[in-house]
């Protein structure tokens, strides 16, 4: 986190370590707030940043704020549709409508991820959740299934941890 810390003291104008910065600090550092602060700061110098709208998006999910994230992603969608990461776009968006409750909304948006992307273990994770809340247990199998091949050394604590 010294490196982390270093950036966010040192590159205050520069809104792609910002974005970087504070997506890193508010999860692996489970500093929310820093986290938050850093990401509004990159978006206040470059409201058009991808890194600082998807992190954003990202950082929203983790604090349960699922509005926030789902305009963030939303944003993305339209800023930049071709962007080589957008399954990681769609997956955000996914999660953030599992935690507004919006379990259809939340399928579509990530089996749309999985078809851009079939190993994103984000996507896999939620979908098995969203699955299970629809109750459609064959494709929460099936997608479960997917995410134990792919993370196989996965398990409830290390994803609680993380």
């Amino acid at each position: 986190m010294k490196y982390i810390k270093d950036a966010l003291d040192n590159h205050r104008d520069d809104p792609t370590t910002l974005a970087w910065a504070g997506h890193t600090i508010a999860y692996l550092g489970h500093q929310r707030e820093t986290g938050v602060h850093a990401l509004e700061r990159a978006l206040q110098l470059n409201p058009n940043s991808a890194a600082a709208l998807r992190s954003i998006g990202w950082v929203s999910n983790y604090i349960g704020d699922a509005n926030r994230a789902i305009e963030s992603f939303d944003a993305l969608r339209r800023l930049s549709p071709l962007d080589p990461v957008t399954y990681a776009t769609y997956s955000g968006l996914g999660a953030a409508y599992s935690i507004a409750g919006r379990l259809e909304e939340a399928v579509k948006a990530l089996e749309h991820s999985r078809a851009l992307s079939v190993d994103f273990t984000s996507t896999l994770l939620d979908l098995v959740g969203s699955y299970v809340a629809l109750g459609r247990d064959d494709d929460a199998q099936a997608a479960g299934d997917k995410l134990r091949t792919r993370q196989p050394a996965l398990t409830i604590a290390l994803f609680r941890a993380t």
